[in-house]
């Protein structure tokens, strides 16, 4: 009798586990879809703007700023940026990829486990 007891509370925790596995897994594959988007606004850089928020002295700030910018900044600041748009352009396809990848390897690893806990 003790044996069937502890059948039943093996079996019982087994169940337990897969249920958790499986609300684990819903809850990281619900967080994937989440953060693509937000990579995906999140990519591309751009110069700032030269525009101040000081009332009184704003519109001077902001034409010296300009003024700096054209002249001094600008023949240094673009390569920079378009070569790391570039690479977050590049690095956010390989991520797709490697989600859809994962998505992918998940769905079979699911399918395989229900196999196996039907056999």
């Amino acid at each position: 009798m003790a044996e069937k007891n502890f059948i039943d509370v093996a079996d019982h925790l087994r169940v337990g586990m897969r249920q958790q596995r499986a609300a684990l897994a819903a809850q990281e594959a619900g967080r994937e879809g989440d953060l693509l988007p937000d990579l995906e606004k999140t990519w591309s850089v751009s110069e700032p703007s030269g525009v101040s928020g000081h009332p009184v002295f704003g519109p001077v700030i902001t034409v010296i700023r300009k003024v700096i910018k054209v002249s001094f900044l600008r023949w240094y600041s673009r390569p920079i940026l378009q070569q790391q748009n570039l690479f977050n352009r590049a690095a956010m396809r390989r991520i797709e990829e490697l989600t859809a990848a994962n998505r992918s390897l998940q769905e079979e690893i699911d399918e395989l486990r229900t196999r196996l806990e039907s056999s």
